[in-house]
């Protein structure tokens, strides 16, 4: 089996439980399929003042889904982060 068939199925048997928990899926032939390693981090660095930036630590801009940098950039051009850098349009 591929492992995106793998995971696939995974998240198809689990219960949401298990998914939170990360816990094994038991198959009826005995075999069991491990969960899915979590995603990794997305790392990058803000436009406006090159601070770096992680999925982890930063949030994301409910306008343009982009991280929120400490400056309070996002998206170049975003509305919402125009307004928390104090800058209009």
């Amino acid at each position: 089996m591929k492992k995106n068939d793998e995971v696939d199925l995974y998240y198809c048997l689990a219960s949401e439980e298990q998914i939170m928990l990360g816990e094994p899926v038991y198959l009826s032939d005995g075999e069991w399929l491990s969960p899915p390693p979590p995603p990794k981090p997305y790392i990058n660095h803000c436009w406006f003042c090159h601070k770096t930036i992680n999925s982890t630590r930063n949030p994301q801009c409910s306008v343009c889904s982009w991280y929120i940098c400490s400056c309070g950039a996002c998206k170049l051009g975003c509305e919402l982060g125009c307004k928390r850098r104090g800058k209009t349009k």
